[in-house]
């Protein structure tokens, strides 16, 4: 999901730790152990700690981490003060610290102006009119994929649609088409992982060993950096820059008021928020998707039907895939039951009040679509697959905020139409010429890292449709 926020809460570095009084005036929440708090737990399993947090506390509770809190607030109200009423009062880039030795000074990762800047820059990759310039494209890779494939082979489809989806994004927000180097980016945004996902303090610990994680993300960082730098040299010098649309070329040709561009740097990290975003959740939200429906034959099959009717074997136009209501319907469904955006994180630039509490400046606050997504008096029998609770009419009514797989306000996901697009194509491509058969006796267990991931992906054996 292109430029979407995607990273699980992690503790802002304080320079001196909260009075026992400013703890008191916080939600309540476990002890946990001495020095480390509630860290191990939630390093071991974050799902189960919030979970069990949740269930003992409600919608609002503090976990201790190495002495300092960390809030979570659950629900339509939390993320309506987090998102959207009071955004001037919480920062980002603080909050997702960990994604900035990959990002830099990209878009997910800046605050105030700069953020609001670079937004205008990339706005036009994301209109309608682009959108739909995007359709062939991203039809052409879902084919190509769907095509690949032989009966009876056995597919992790994480991995496969990591793979589609970069190729996908490289092609619509860069420009260039990947060919042999998707497979190398690829494997090195999945050796960057390991580092990336290191909570405070441990990413703090930086030996660059072959065999230790910050040693691999050096390594997939360098891979990935030529591969970009190359691309900006290489479209500089193109004397037909102007007349390319995607968003990179734009980016390029961009000039503040007084004349200037962007540098080198601030391309290369555009570059590679569009890349890393465009392609890591939409790939976790097509896993899961496929996931579900191997699992509800009758949501497939109500799919297909609709596939056949609207689309008819052809290739679809913007007005086909528009008319896709159900397969809509099943993705926000999936979306909602496993959030590759799982978790989201802010830190308080000055005091705010949240119904009873009180956040000091510098408090870390996270919000949790995985928890918020599941409440049973926001959403009826919510850990169930239920497509038609989306449907236009007759469906559920949920108040403002409860939904918010891709963010909310301001800062709402400027890839979301894209990636609803790029979701329905896929589906439609491959589901017209594969049914895809979950392997038995594998273990699908959700891995909440920077994303919602499989842990050990979801193998699929291939039939013909």
């Amino acid at each position: 999901m292109a430029v979407s926020e995607a990273a699980p809460p992690i503790v802002s570095q304080r320079l001196r730790p909260l009075p026992r009084t400013a703890w008191e005036r916080l939600p309540p929440g476990p002890r946990g152990l001495p020095v480390v708090g509630s860290a191990l737990a939630y390093l071991r399993s974050p799902l189960r700690t919030v979970e069990q947090a949740h269930a003992r506390y409600g919608r609002a509770f503090t976990l201790p981490w190495f002495g300092y809190p960390l809030v979570w607030l659950i629900g339509p109200e939390a993320h309506r003060l987090l998102l959207s009423e009071q955004p001037q009062r919480f920062l980002w880039r603080p909050a997702l610290a960990n994604l900035i030795p990959l990002l830099g000074e990209g878009l997910l990762v800046t605050d105030g102006a700069e953020h609001d800047r670079l937004r205008r820059l990339m706005l036009p990759a994301f209109q309608r009119q682009r959108l739909d310039a995007y359709l062939p494209i991203i039809w052409d890779y879902a084919q190509r994929t769907a095509a690949h494939w032989r009966p009876g082979q056995v597919v992790e489809i994480n991995a496969a649609m990591r793979v589609l989806t970069l190729n996908v994004a490289a092609r619509c927000f860069l420009g260039v088409e990947l060919g042999r180097d998707s497979a190398a980016l690829s494997r090195a945004f999945f050796a960057m992982g390991p580092y990336l996902e290191l909570q405070w303090p441990f990413h703090l610990l930086r030996l660059a060993l072959p065999c230790t994680a910050y040693g691999q993300f050096r390594r997939g960082l360098r891979q990935l950096d030529a591969f970009v730098y190359q691309l900006l040299a290489t479209k500089r010098a193109d004397p037909d820059l102007a007349s390319h649309d995607d968003a990179l070329s734009a980016l390029l040709r961009a000039r503040d008021t007084d004349g200037t561009g962007l540098t080198s740097r601030q391309l290369r990290d555009q570059a590679v928020t569009l890349l890393a975003a465009g392609h890591n959740t939409t790939a976790h939200g097509l896993s899961w998707t496929l996931y579900l429906l191997a699992r509800h034959p009758a949501v497939l099959a109500q799919l297909l039907d609709e596939h056949r009717r609207v689309l008819g074997g052809g290739v679809p136009t913007p007005e086909h895939v528009r008319a896709l209501t159900y397969t809509e319907q099943v993705i926000k469904e999936a979306l909602r039951l496993y959030p590759p955006a799982w978790a989201g994180a802010r830190v308080t630039a000055e005091e705010v009040r949240f119904q009873q509490y009180v956040l000091p400046p510098g408090t870390t606050v996270a919000y949790c679509q995985w928890l918020s997504h599941r409440l049973p008096d926001v959403f009826a029998q919510p850990l169930h697959f239920l497509p038609e609770r989306w449907a236009p009419e007759g469906g559920e009514t949920h108040p403002p905020f409860a939904y918010v797989p891709f963010g909310g306000g301001a800062r709402l996901c400027l890839g979301m139409a894209f990636a609803l697009l790029e979701m329905k194509l896929v589906l439609a491509a491959l589901l017209a010429r594969w049914r895809l058969v979950l392997v038995p006796g594998q273990r699908v267990v959700p891995q909440p890292t920077v994303t919602l991931a499989p842990r050990d992906g979801i193998r699929f054996r291939v039939e013909p449709a």
